[in-house]
């Protein structure tokens, strides 16, 4: 897919949760396991206790995902110790014994209320696998997929889910559609399927992190090509649990006391390089904030997106006391794409020093006339910007937006990058950028693929 950027990081659980507290009923002899529809099994193995829970997406901050009180509770004679339960979709729970390689698959009840069981009946079917063990693992993956991986070796076999299997035919049948043995993804690591065909890969002892794009047509890795994410994640570690709640949360569950945040997955996080800005920056006048910080938090914002911001050049430039002084207040007009650059503006970009036609220059002057924090209208070929004395940490990262084809938002949101008005409105920052922005980013002419 593309290189990865260097030292570039971005984490798809970003600061802070939505909620964070701890459960007093749920903790290290409960397993949780996520059925669909905004169902939460939780469930004893030693004793066959279960409850059912369902999620709560939007809580309050301190308030619980999984708030009382459950949609069904009881207890299972068969399903205890020394089985595993996976939810395959379309409303099937497999229920396998890895030592005996026994299987069944329950139709999940959508009505159970109270104490009725929420797989009621018999099975849909039953059988014995003769080629998974207790050293296998089996994930499910998008579109009717289950992953079959051995943490030990890496070796890994995807197989098709057929949901109309019933009485003793197999759920899995074969041949598996893919199968081979991944090199790094073994030993202690982890996987975590979080829908639109992403898998996170995490090795808690250290805390890394990487996220794959899963291919289902794929002849060969079912993860080929580079992960679109790299990252390392400091408090989410050894006796952590991660459990995607489709759409974009994940609930962040520590076994031991029951501490739980529940966190928004950003799917728009990435740190393959995607494209290049290369920017320079001539300084007429030193802006109010620091120009470090606002270079950094443009550099790390658009990084999270792919798209590696590089700083070529910075130097000064004396208009002071000359015949350009008035270049320290140019006359930009009402700032209009549409109208073109004034004059002054034509002037100012001028002073390029023979740089590149595809290249970024940002001014960095007293103040404008009228007085604005920043424009982004250029000459042709000559990409730039105008940033004022004045300007705000996000100014900069939101001039270069313009200057690649973004335009302001209809209505404020402050959110957003591109929201109009102040960028000192903008709150939980970083800022975002949508879909549709990035594809406008990625058409410029002034972004080097």
């Amino acid at each position: 897919m593309g290189a990865q950027i260097l030292g570039a990081t971005g984490d798809p659980l970003p600061a802070p949760a939505i909620t964070e507290n701890t459960w007093a009923s749920i903790d290290a002899t409960h397993r949780l396991l996520y059925l669909g529809g905004d169902w939460v099994l939780d469930w004893v193995t030693t004793s066959g206790d279960f409850r059912v829970w369902s999620v709560e997406r939007n809580p309050a901050a301190g308030a619980d995902p999984l708030p009382a009180p459950e949609i069904c509770k009881g207890n299972w004679a068969g399903i205890r110790t020394g089985q595993e339960l996976v939810y395959l979709g379309k409303d099937r729970l497999l229920d396998w014994e890895p030592a005996s390689g026994n299987f069944r698959v329950w139709l999940i009840d959508r009505s159970a209320r109270g104490n009725a069981d929420p797989i009621p009946g018999v099975p849909q079917t039953t059988g014995r696998w003769s080629s998974l063990d207790g050293t296998h693992q089996l994930i499910s993956l998008d579109e009717n997929r289950v992953l079959d991986w051995k943490a030990a070796t890496g070796e890994y076999r995807v197989w098709r889910h057929d949901a109309a299997a019933v009485g003793a035919a197999d759920p899995l049948p074969g041949p598996p559609l893919t199968q081979g043995t991944w090199t790094s993804i073994r030993g202690n690591r982890r996987l975590i399927p979080v829908g639109q065909h992403r898998v996170i890969d995490w090795e808690p002892v250290t805390g890394d992190f990487r996220v794959w794009i899963d291919v289902p047509g794929a002849a060969g890795d079912p993860f080929p090509g580079d992960p679109e994410v790299v990252g390392n994640w400091s408090t989410v570690r050894t006796g952590h649990d991660l459990l995607y709640l489709d759409g974009d949360r994940v609930l962040d569950r520590e076994q031991a006391n029951g501490h739980f945040r529940l966190y928004r997955y950003d799917r728009n996080i990435t740190t393959l390089r995607r494209g290049t800005v290369r920017l320079h920056l001539r300084v007429l006048t030193d802006p109010r904030l620091s120009l470090d910080t606002m270079v950094a938090s443009a550099h790390s914002l658009y990084a999270s997106y792919g798209i590696d911001l590089v700083e070529v050049s910075r130097s000064k430039i004396a208009v002071d006391g000359t015949s350009q002084a008035h270049l320290q207040q140019p006359y930009i007009d009402c700032c209009s794409r549409k109208d073109g650059p004034t004059a002054q503006q034509i002037e100012l970009f001028s002073l390029r020093d023979n740089i590149g036609p595809g290249e970024l220059v940002v001014y960095f002057v007293r103040e404008t006339s009228p007085s604005k924090n920043g424009c982004a209208v250029h000459p042709p070929d000559q990409p730039g910007a105008i940033v004022a004395r004045t300007a705000e940490e996000w100014t900069l990262a939101h001039e270069i937006g313009h200057v690649l084809g973004l335009n302001h938002l209809p209505a404020r949101d402050n959110n957003r990058l591109m929201t109009p008005g102040s960028t000192l409105s903008i709150i939980n920052p970083p800022p975002d950028l949508a879909t549709d922005e990035l594809a406008t980013i990625f058409a410029s002419p002034w972004i080097q693929k």
